[in-house]
């Protein structure tokens, strides 16, 4: 599996160099990020499901769900790891959202793939049973919604953790297909990505 990871700032994303990226129950298959930001981990053939976690001191954690039946390719699978560098998500979360980020809470990154068209999927419906504060687009500029826009991903802010059941609706209201619930842990930011037809 091939992925990346990305350094969520107040004036421009960055690439991520020297983040740890390892499995979660099995800290052994780890790696570090190139100068690029990416990754690789191996996994098992028939091992369905992985957590992958992203770390680094001066960092929030992140973790990905990730459904291997289908998720390998970083760009194809949108396997990108968004996180904070842990002085700058208050500062971030207050001048785009107006929110203070709450230390007992997390985000969940939800994203929608299309099998036929590719990545990046706009117009699904993204939903959870989990209370949380806010609920924006994930492009450049955010907008308040659970629908996906040119991005196909949306952010849950301030997402109370536990178990979060996710269902995702494609633009013709059909069910996408993904791991649900999650686990999410306050204090992180979590993604996991829908298929949908």
């Amino acid at each position: 599996v091939q992925g990346s990871v990305d350094v969520i700032t107040l004036t421009t994303d960055q690439l991520a160099e020297g983040i740890s990226v390892f499995e979660l129950g099995n800290e052994s298959n780890v790696d570090t990020t190139d100068d690029l930001g990416c990754w690789e981990l191996r996994f098992p053939i028939d091992q369905e499901t992985a957590t992958v976690v992203a770390s680094a001191p001066g960092y929030e954690e992140a973790r990905y769900h990730l459904d291997l039946r289908w998720q390998s390719d970083r760009t194809e699978d949108m396997i990108f790891f968004n996180i904070f560098r842990s002085d700058e998500i208050g500062p971030f979360m207050d001048q785009i959202f107006g929110l203070s980020p709450d230390p007992n809470r997390a985000i969940l990154e939800v994203g929608a793939k299309s099998a036929a068209l590719g990545p990046r999927l706009a117009g699904a419906t993204i939903h959870t049973d989990r209370n949380y504060e806010m609920v924006v687009t994930a492009n450049d500029n955010p907008g308040e919604t659970n629908v996906t826009t040119d991005d196909g991903t949306n952010f849950f802010m301030n997402i109370e953790p536990g178990p979060a059941n996710v269902w995702v609706e494609g633009p013709d209201g059909e069910p996408c297909t993904g791991l649900s619930p999650v686990e999410v842990v306050a204090g992180t930011l979590t993604h996991v990505i829908f298929l949908c037809n």
